[in-house]
């Protein structure tokens, strides 16, 4: 892996922003740029009590909610990072599970979302996620995935209007 910080005693915010993957400029994007690529968030605690569904049938968390409907207003594709299943498609059916994450399993990870991201090339990978700070895991794992646009947003552009903020 790149020369990423590893969650190490009080210091490890401080190193976590000095390192290449946390977004350091700003650029500006819009709706046509994310219906160029797609758009993953890290999975919730909170899910359903189905057996088996789509995402937004299985994932309840409040990040998610909120992807789950920008994308059925504007089209997007999306995916949630997932600690069973690598990267779980907006299309796609999968058993529910209660998988905490772990660093353990992570070559095993990587692995399973370059094989999604091969098979749909978007391209680019936009990583949605309000709080880049809790999600170092995902942060380290997707500096792995090879695809050469990354762009990390905090938030979803507003429909029908301007340019926004995006993080890279």
């Amino acid at each position: 892996m790149k020369n990423l910080p590893k969650q190490v005693g009080k210091d490890w915010r401080e190193s976590y922003i000095q390192a290449e993957c946390f977004p350091k400029e700003t650029w500006e994007i819009n709706l046509t740029d994310l219906r160029n690529g797609i758009v993953v968030s890290p999975c919730s605690k909170e899910k359903s009590f189905c057996s088996s569904g789509i995402p937004k049938e299985l994932y309840k968390g409040k990040t998610l909610l909120r992807l789950f409907s920008y994308a059925k207003e504007t089209e997007i594709r999306y995916g949630v990072l997932s600690d069973k299943y690598g990267l779980v498609l907006d299309d796609e059916v999968v058993e529910n599970y209660d998988t905490p994450p772990s660093g353990k399993d992570s070559k095993k990870l990587i692995t399973l979302i370059n094989k999604k991201i091969e098979r749909i090339r978007p391209f680019t990978l936009f990583i949605y996620s309000p709080r880049p700070m809790q999600t170092w895991h995902w942060v380290r794992l997707l500096a792995e995935v090879p695809i050469k646009h990354k762009k990390y947003i905090r938030t979803l552009p507003k429909i029908n209007r301007g340019p926004y903020l995006l993080y890279e």
